[in-house]
């Protein structure tokens, strides 16, 4: 029973930290005084998580976090502007998964000490699966929530694929534009960047995928800035490369959060988009199957119903 908890909260807590991990970027990036209690906070407990502390210690720390956003949340009860709008939702969505966060911890602690009792959260998941299992058509929209990561997990992969077509493309561009063999460090790193690009595919994991357009975009970003503020292009090839790195570093910020934000929700980056893929389609094959066994099996009874109410009324 209590392994069976751990595996539920561990499959929902890893839904939500990289989530948490922007919201908490964001609330730090705030310039607002009132919201400064916080931050402070979130900087202590990244720091300990850092130096590896104890589940006790972080659990500790992750009470005086619930504590300052509680205080915050009653200070600005109606926000005052668009802006305090936005970070009173910030700060709920921290307090939210702190919260959930310290239950896991807690469960962790029982688990590890020998302990099974649930905590008030752990009963509650479990009531609300067991309700959401027994409603109509909750195998149905069980497929249909499936169908709908593996078609994100499909719109990656097409973008990935996108991605590496042009930047194999622009290399052979680029390539014709070094006249004389001028080039530069900056000009290298973005034309590294670009061949690490179009080997992008199916056998790239989340991870790899992330991190190449962050490292697209600080490239292009600074070829830009050299080549452009400082120097400028000095021939006509000079100019086709700035354009070129421009191009690509507005590609690289648009695609790049596109696919973060589709990715939010994955647990395990270091999987390859394909494997993810082919598991995914297995999961909805399988979920199909046992959606149609299960509606066979109500309909059975349903018949049955039927059948035995005719008998009783002598038909």
């Amino acid at each position: 029973e209590g392994k069976a908890i751990r595996r539920q909260l561990d499959g929902i807590m890893d839904e939500l930290k990289e989530k948490n991990r922007n919201v908490e970027d964001r609330i730090l990036n705030s310039p607002n005084k009132r919201i400064a209690p916080i931050k402070n906070e979130i900087k202590r407990l990244r720091e300990m998580k850092d130096m590896e502390a104890s589940k006790e210690d972080i659990i500790a720390q992750n009470k005086k976090i619930i504590e300052v956003c509680k205080t915050y949340m009653k200070k600005t009860r109606i926000p005052a502007s668009g802006d305090s709008e936005y970070r009173v939702d910030l700060v709920s969505d921290l307090l939210s998964f702190t919260m959930r966060e310290n239950n896991q911890l807690s469960t962790e602690l029982s688990i590890e000490k020998g302990e099974t009792k649930e905590t008030e959260l752990d009963a509650k998941i479990k009531r609300h699966n067991e309700r959401m299992e027994k409603k109509e058509g909750f195998a149905q929209r069980k497929v249909a929530q499936e169908k709908n990561r593996l078609r994100k997990e499909e719109e990656i992969l097409t973008k990935v694929k996108e991605t590496a077509k042009l930047c194999k493309d622009q290399l052979g561009i680029l390539d014709k534009t070094r006249v004389g063999k001028l080039t530069s460090e900056e000009y290298d790193d973005f034309r590294d960047a670009l061949v690490e690009g179009s080997k992008l595919g199916e056998d790239s994991s989340m991870k790899d995928i992330i991190e190449f357009y962050k490292k697209l975009t600080k490239v292009s970003d600074q070829y830009v800035l050299t080549h452009d503020s400082l120097l400028g292009p000095i021939t006509n090839d000079g100019q086709k490369r700035l354009e070129s790195a421009k191009a690509f570093s507005e590609y690289g910020k648009k695609v790049g959060k596109e696919i973060e934000d589709k990715a939010v929700f994955f647990g395990d980056k270091d999987i390859t988009i394909g494997a993810r893929i082919k598991s995914r389609k297995e999961t909805v094959e399988d979920l199909k199957d046992r959606t149609e066994k299960q509606l066979k099996v109500a309909s059975d009874k349903k018949a049955k119903k039927v059948e035995t109410a005719k008998k009783k009324l002598g038909r």
